[in-house]
């Protein structure tokens, strides 16, 4: 299994980072469910490479299952290192964002 380490110390490209935080919303706000149609084939490249390493776990949702407003043909897990790169990259958007804000805070006046 790839740790956490591994794949920051193997330098996530930013298009990595952009899937794993989309897979990381999807695991929080919709159980996991995936809609395939957002992904790409590189992004289904870099998943099939990240299932081989059991970094995430990924597959198809039963036909049977697939209803609604927002189809999720794909349901995803991450593994706890992925978890962790996810929580990392999150904290590191929230800090870039920080620093470009528009607005003050009222002990700043």
């Amino acid at each position: 299994m790839t740790t956490a380490k591994q794949h920051i110390s193997q330098g996530m490209t930013g298009i990595e980072a952009s899937l794993l935080m989309y897979l990381e919303c999807c695991c929080v706000d919709y159980g996991g469910s995936v809609e395939r149609r957002r992904l790409n084939d590189d992004d289904m490249k870099i998943i099939e490479k990240w299932k081989e390493s059991e970094f995430i776990s990924f597959g198809r949702i039963s036909f049977k299952d697939i209803h609604g407003t927002r189809p999720a043909t794909h349901w995803c897990e991450l593994s706890p290192s992925a978890w962790l790169l996810a929580h990392a990259n999150r904290k590191a958007k929230s800090l870039r964002t920080q620093k470009n804000r528009k607005w003050s805070k009222t002990s700043e006046r």
